[in-house]
């Protein structure tokens, strides 16, 4: 299985030699920038031009957290291997800001800039 985003707004996720999406998750306001499986392969963050990132559920196919805090558009996201069982999530952004996330609370726990 793997996942493709472009500027229609849309992630695709695929099975190779099946023609057509195994699921398709809607949601960005603006086209998406990248996207990146967490370590466990269960959960999948997208970033945007809509100065969002969005964390989805594979097995449900929702959007199960809408990260904003970010004043312009998020260009890249990662994630970190897991550190006691923290998921964390970095992001960065044209705000000339690079923040990282607690996926488990929602909350930016910390703020890098220039």
């Amino acid at each position: 299985i793997f996942a493709t985003c472009s500027a229609d707004k849309a992630i695709n996720i695929l099975s190779v030699g099946d023609p057509y999406p195994l699921q398709i998750f809607t949601g960005h306001n603006d086209e998406i920038n990248a996207i990146k499986w967490d370590p466990k392969g269960k959960l999948l963050a997208s970033c945007s031009d809509d100065r969002s990132i969005k964390i989805w559920q594979l097995n449900s196919a929702k959007c199960i957290m809408d990260l904003r805090e970010h004043t312009k558009e998020i260009y890249s996201v990662k994630w970190s291997p897991l550190v006691n069982q923290q998921a964390l999530l970095a992001s960065a952004s044209f705000d000339a800001t690079v923040k990282l996330w607690d996926v488990e609370t929602g909350s930016s726990i910390s703020t890098f800039r220039k």
